[in-house]
């Protein structure tokens, strides 16, 4: 018997077969934050429409039958299509419409792929800034590049903009972690268990909310509250935990991540490096890792990247 894909495998062999026979016309086929997505062109624009594969990945993985699953999910993305042109078709796409609701999500530059070449985006790292706008209820478009010439926004432009609006589109959140597990309904003894020292940065919504990193004055209060330089840990796209710089080494926190990242949906994971802000010069730059030798092999290199301020600018 032939070996079953897993679901990430099965969900690029998907978007590989769609875009190879063009099943949905000039449309884009990608996979993104554990969907498959379409994007499709029109009158100087893109939209995207997507679905969670889940159940056909299911069906295959349970049958072995590709084929079956791939015919389903050709013909629920035609449905999801023709279902958000029908109810964003009276939507204005105006500067003022988009404007109102911009705002920027950090993805994993890697994961993310060629995809960045269609749209203006920032490198942190190995993250990257995207924009993003609420097209309707629970329907988020991407600006691409072409929206955003045809808007006359450059990258910097965009930036500030996002900058000043995300946090009133979704308010940021920063909970300690035993607050942060009564909050989601954890047991008590995971409240009671969660270390004292670890905060959670996130926003309102717990989606997407890694980019609260970005705002100086979030990181200083979580310097405040735990008394010094800290550890920034992107645990995935949706939230950061903190912790002080003090308490352990940074090659210990830098495991920690690694293995936290192979626990993830690859949808969700953000970045392999592990941050510091320095309090003191309002900073944000990869910790000082120094890597293991073991008979002199370095079990792994250590990213070192530029400095970045969070701010603004």
């Amino acid at each position: 018997m032939a070996e079953r894909m897993n679901f990430e495998e099965f969900c690029n062999r998907v978007v590989q077969e769609i875009n190879q026979e063009k099943a949905l016309g000039e449309s884009v086929a990608s996979y993104e934050d554990k969907k498959i997505r379409v994007t499709e062109r029109k009158n100087g624009r893109s939209v995207s429409t997507g679905l969670e594969p889940k159940g056909c990945y299911d069906w295959y993985a349970a049958t072995g039958d590709f084929t079956r699953a791939y015919a389903d999910i050709k013909e629920n993305l035609r449905t999801a299509m023709e279902e958000f042109h029908e109810k964003v078709g009276e939507v204005r796409l105006d500067k003022k419409s988009i404007e109102e609701s911009l705002h920027f999500q950090l993805v994993n530059t890697e994961r993310t792929g060629e995809i960045l070449n269609h749209m203006p985006h920032r490198d942190m790292g190995d993250m990257s800034v995207v924009y993003c706008w609420q097209v309707a209820d629970e329907m988020i478009g991407k600006i691409t590049n072409q929206v955003a010439k045809s808007m006359g926004w450059t990258e910097e432009k965009l930036y500030r903009m996002a900058y000043e609006n995300t946090r009133q589109v979704n308010p940021p959140r920063l909970e300690s972690m035993g607050n942060m597990l009564k909050l989601l309904g954890g047991l008590d003894d995971m409240t009671n268990a969660a270390p004292a020292q670890m905060y959670v940065l996130t926003n309102q919504k717990n989606t997407a909310g890694a980019a609260m990193m970005l705002y100086d004055d979030m990181l200083e209060k979580a310097a405040e509250k735990l008394g010094g330089d800290v550890y920034v840990i992107p645990s995935s796209i949706h939230e950061t935990l903190l912790i002080p710089a003090g308490i352990t080494e940074a090659i210990e926190v830098q495991d920690l991540l690694r293995e936290m990242n192979q626990t993830l949906y690859p949808g969700d994971l953000l970045s392999n490096t592990l941050y510091m802000y320095d309090a003191r010069a309002h900073e944000l730059k990869p910790a000082d890792v120094h890597p293991i030798r073991t008979n002199s092999q370095e079990v792994y290199e250590p990213v070192f990247r530029p400095t970045f301020v969070v701010s603004a600018r």
